[in-house]
């Protein structure tokens, strides 16, 4: 924005006359091949032959084929495509943020129903576990309540840590460091 609002201005000053001052010096040194005429040395040459100018001209601005104005309209369009998109990126950074914020809810969401599973597994380990020793079941249901209770642990773990990711991300976006 900051760029664009300077090229504004540049382009504007097209429309203010331009003073230009120019500073010369030049010399310049000749030989002639007659027998008769007799030339000076270069350094006499060089000295006497020297020459100084200093000019200045002034423009003004009447008439330049619309060219100023097209400029300056440019950089105002040129402000209006960069006020545009800073508003894409501000909407689309508070999309992200709001996608953020509903995957930690879900993510927070999934963590409890983890942790309740566990408690539903676990007290269906135990009762399985109680009924294989009282010869009720087999080896194998044993196991299969066991592999259960492995599973909703492992799920546990993963929705813990994936909890812990999101709320690092509500953290970047909150300005908080990110500790481990």
């Amino acid at each position: 924005m900051q760029s664009a609002e300077k090229t504004l201005a540049i382009a504007k000053a097209g429309y203010l006359p331009v003073l230009n001052m120019n500073m010369g010096y030049g010399t310049n040194y000749f030989y002639l091949y007659k027998k008769d005429f007799s030339n000076r040395s270069i350094s006499d040459q060089l000295r006497n032959n020297a020459g100084e100018s200093i000019g200045l001209s002034l423009s003004i601005p009447i008439f330049n084929r619309f060219s100023v104005r097209n400029q300056v309209r440019n950089a105002r369009f040129n402000i209006e495509n960069q006020q545009l998109a800073l508003e894409n990126v501000r909407k689309s950074l508070y999309k992200e943020i709001e996608t953020a914020y509903l995957n930690a809810i879900a993510a927070q969401e999934k963590y409890k129903a983890s942790q309740q599973a566990i408690r539903s597994t676990s007290e269906s380990f135990n009762f399985a576990k109680e009924r294989y020793e009282l010869g009720k079941s087999t080896v194998f249901e044993l196991n299969e309540a066991r592999t259960r209770l492995v599973r909703s642990q492992s799920e546990e773990i993963q929705a813990k840590y994936d909890f812990i990711f999101r709320t690092k991300i509500l953290d970047f976006y909150n300005g908080i460091p990110i500790k481990l």
